[in-house]
């Protein structure tokens, strides 16, 4: 996986993340991340946005990923310059 974030202010981040270390990086997420997402969410979609959910699919759709190389799942770009974009 690969995740890439640009900056209006010039820094310009690349980091690989490999599919297996996901799961452990989610692990290690303060659960306020998640509890301000879940804010910004609508009812029912908000109750699926938990440490342990997204955990749970992450594991369960590994070999899809693996076979998804180069899919692109998020790209974002705001109107004040900043990109992200996350693909496996």
């Amino acid at each position: 996986m690969k995740i890439h974030i640009k900056t209006p202010d010039g820094h310009n981040i690349k980091m690989p993340v490999p599919v297996g270390c996901a799961a452990f990086f989610i692990q290690r997420l303060p659960d306020s991340l998640f509890k301000n997402v879940q804010n910004k969410i609508c009812y029912p979609f908000n109750t699926l946005l938990t440490k342990e959910i997204v955990s749970l699919m992450l594991s369960q759709c590994t070999d899809i990923i693996k076979e998804n190389k180069g899919l692109e799942v998020i790209h974002i770009e705001a109107k004040d310059g900043t990109y992200v974009s996350v693909q496996f």
